[in-house]
């Protein structure tokens, strides 16, 4: 499965060395942006590009790592699974959504996604970075 355009009903995400992957049915119910202090620390960016989906959307293969911190209002688990041979973080799991998995969107190695609807952590922006997407009060 790959993503031939925005509107394709299956993708793949793979880490770098391809030991880890994620096969993803339909549309994702979520496409986010997050400028989160941890998620800089874990993608070295500024901000990450996250695709959600339910459960049942989405096959994992592979033996990921597991690392889990609290997220960044405190109180509830963000689990990262990552690759141990390269160390990609393929996706997440967050205590607030149960049943979904949150796949790093840069990890399809597409151009052709659906722009992210929400944008959230957007005042730990980078100064004078202006996506120009509508922010969202959701916090992830």
């Amino acid at each position: 499965m790959t993503a031939d355009s925005p509107h394709s009903t299956s993708r793949t995400a793979r880490c770098q060395c391809g030991a880890l992957e994620a096969r993803c049915a339909g549309q994702p119910w979520r496409i986010s942006l997050c400028h989160c202090f941890a998620c800089k620390a874990r993608t070295g960016s500024d901000f990450t590009l996250n695709a959600t989906y339910r459960d049942e959307q989405v096959v994992l293969s592979g033996a990921p790592r597991l690392w889990e911190r609290q997220g960044e209002d405190g109180g509830h688990w963000v689990r990262q699974y990552f690759c141990g041979e390269c160390g990609t973080t393929l996706y997440h799991r967050i205590e607030q959504r149960p049943g979904s998995v949150s796949v790093a969107i840069g990890c399809f190695g597409t151009r052709d996604f659906p722009p992210p609807a929400y944008e959230v952590y957007s005042e730990c922006a980078m100064s004078g970075l202006n996506l120009q997407i509508e922010p969202q009060a959701e916090r992830q």
